[in-house]
């Protein structure tokens, strides 16, 4: 069995015009710099991120290019390699869909730990200037749109962050699926196995990708362009809800289901310029919260974590009273008065300071 698999690696590696024996060389040694000119490989062009966990190297033959994601299995503990296998596993089961923006699969191996995928010459969004490598309103649609598709088609990934989506002009192509999972959209709200119902595509962006964008507008003096950013969401959403409506109706999926995307498309469509604080204000809490809990979980402590708990210590003591009247707190903060709730973040910030891992010069 084992011949067969190496004679159709072989194949496709070949297939891309790469002597496979100098490719095997190349994933053995894992080179973090590569001299095009006097490259033995003869197939990297240059390297594009060498990290704890991997390396990105940039495959330029038969004039395409390619992007080569390799695992350093030697430095990686068995969650980030389960994630790498995982990822192989999403991309075989992508390859029967057809969903804008979600990058292509060329070659890969379980055995090896590598992934040859389709290469985007674009950016992540960028905060050094207003619209330039920056989320536009035009970013923001596409992204939607794709990730009505991603989710309608049995796709969740849980890591939908400001560096896991690659804009191409306005286009976005989604390349890291290493937390992606699969699951029923007709039968669960997504793949939590709590079931989370308040948890959907549209959120998560909103939590891990916009918000974080916002922010980091905000600290650079640019508030204005976040919030108009945020507006535009607020008005937008609701035309996405609609087709996920419409797509979950189609596959009769169960009632819960689909009234949950009706109260989602109801709440953004009763957004308008009078009640701006106020959505404001929850979807700010439901970021932080999200990504504060994640960080705990994961022991994972940056500047970040830092600056999110500072922020809700500060949203809480603004708009408390709101957030426990409209039934806005969630999992620990519910049932818990102000001051507690200001306690524990503040303990939060105490306990991380001296964690904090300065090696990533990670400021938010």
């Amino acid at each position: 069995m084992k011949d067969i698999l190496t004679k159709i690696l072989e194949k496709n590696i070949t297939k891309l015009g790469i002597d496979y024996n100098k490719f095997l060389a190349l994933i053995k040694e894992k080179p973090t710099k590569v001299n095009n000119k006097t490259d033995f490989y003869d197939c990297v062009d240059k390297v594009i991120w060498d990290g704890v966990s991997g390396i990105v190297y940039r495959l330029n033959k038969k004039q395409n290019l390619y992007a080569l994601k390799v695992l350093k299995p030697e430095q990686s503990n068995k969650g980030i390699k389960k994630a790498f296998l995982n990822e192989i596993k999403i991309r075989k089961a992508l390859k029967g869909y057809d969903i804008p923006g979600i990058i292509k699969t060329y070659a890969y191996s379980r055995e090896l730990y590598f992934i040859i995928s389709q290469w985007i010459d674009g950016e992540t969004v960028k905060w050094n200037s207003p619209y330039k490598g920056g989320l536009t309103p035009g970013r923001i649609y596409n992204t939607l749109d794709t990730l009505s598709r991603f989710e309608l088609a049995g796709f969740f990934d849980w890591d939908i962050n400001i560096n896991n989506i690659i804009y191409e002009d306005d286009m976005p192509w989604i390349f890291d699926f290493g937390y992606t999972q699969r699951f029923y959209p007709s039968k669960k709200f997504n793949p939590s196995k709590k079931n989370l119902s308040f948890f959907s595509m549209f959120e998560l962006f909103r939590d891990k990708h916009l918000i974080h964008y916002i922010t980091r507008l905000e600290r650079s003096g640019r508030e204005q362009l976040g919030k108009s950013l945020y507006r535009y969401y607020c008005y937008t959403v609701p035309e996405f809800y609609e087709r996920k409506i419409a797509g979950l109706e189609k596959m009769k999926a169960k009632r819960e289901i689909v009234n949950y995307a009706v109260e989602q498309k109801n709440y953004y469509e009763r957004y308008n310029s009078r009640f701006f604080e106020e959505y404001y204000a929850v979807d700010r809490y439901r970021s932080f919260k999200v990504n504060i809990d994640t960080n705990l979980i994961g022991k994972f402590f940056t500047e970040i974590f830092i600056v999110r708990c500072e922020y809700m210590i500060g949203i809480i003591k603004e708009f408390y009273p709101l957030l426990n009247e409209k039934n806005c707190l969630l999992f620990d903060d519910r049932n818990s008065s102000e001051q507690e709730i200001i306690d524990k973040y503040s303990e939060y910030i105490k306990m991380a300071r001296p964690l904090i891992k300065n090696n990533r010069n990670y400021k938010y």
